[in-house]
């Protein structure tokens, strides 16, 4: 279920918290007891997460933050916001 839009709003459900485990970060949702690792990129949108944020807010930082072309970020970023979707830690708003 990722956005269909870049201008979805995607954002951290309260239920899920995360822990830094020497550079994997696990995600916990205490509401389901899902358990989700990532490190590097993921770990990077993660935190950018802190408030909401639009799908274009997201691919703008990844872009200015790596050396990558937007279409492959967006690429990507879909895929990974799609697998946190699917286990319940963000929700998506589409605008």
């Amino acid at each position: 279920m990722a956005p269909t839009t870049e201008n979805a709003i995607i954002s951290k459900r309260d239920s899920v918290v995360w822990c830094d485990l020497s550079g994997e970060v696990v995600l916990l949702d205490i509401s389901s007891g899902v358990y989700f690792g990532m490190k590097g990129v993921g770990w990077t949108l993660w935190q950018y997460l802190e408030s909401p944020r639009s799908l274009q807010s997201i691919l703008d930082h990844l872009t200015s933050e790596y050396a990558v072309e937007r279409s492959v970020c967006q690429q990507q970023t879909l895929a990974f916001i799609d697998k946190l979707a699917q286990h319940g830690l963000i929700d998506i708003r589409e605008q």
